[in-house]
């Protein structure tokens, strides 16, 4: 996981672990944003491309989002697997007001969406899946499976859980 832009300038190939131990990238946008450290963690995009590694990205605050330009925000989500964001980030990377909307332009280039909606749950989609929206499940239990870290969810939080599986199971 690299999740801060600070901490990770000059972040490059020179500093991951060899990934045959990992099942998904974790990968924030802040050093994505950060001009020291973008070229290395493209290269890191890449090699885990290269490796079948899924990668799942968190694209930072719209605040520093626009730092870098919708654009160029866009062309990175074309070389992830799953994009969880929120609502304003939803909205901000597609103009989009209704998360559902939001969430279905998104999935032009993104395979996996799950975009967190605070008090009012999360919805998920994936490609060729219907919307999968839940009150009560926390955004955690909707990315889960979408990175394949459990076969089966803990079904006590609600009864919907075998679909969220169905929906973000990695293909």
């Amino acid at each position: 996981m690299f999740p801060d832009s600070g901490a990770n300038a000059g972040l490059g190939l020179a500093d991951l672990p060899d990934l045959s131990d990992f099942a998904v990238l974790y990968l924030s946008g802040y050093p994505l944003i950060n001009q020291i450290s973008r070229p290395g963690v493209l290269q890191i995009i890449d090699k885990a491309k290269s490796v079948g590694l899924p990668i799942v990205f968190d694209p930072a605050t719209v605040g520093v989002l626009r730092e870098v330009g919708i654009p160029t925000v866009r062309e990175w989500l074309k070389n992830m697997d799953v994009l969880i964001l929120n609502e304003e980030e939803a909205h901000f990377l597609t103009g989009l007001g209704n998360p559902i909307d939001a969430a279905a332009a998104l999935l032009e280039l993104v395979p996996t969406v799950v975009i967190k909606r605070g008090g009012a749950g999360a919805l998920a989609q994936s490609r060729n899946y219907p919307l999968f929206k839940c009150r009560r499940c926390p955004p955690q239990l909707l990315i889960r499976p979408a990175l394949a870290m459990h076969s089966r969810l803990d079904s006590s939080r609600c009864g919907c859980n075998r679909r969220i599986h169905q929906i973000l199971k990695p293909r």
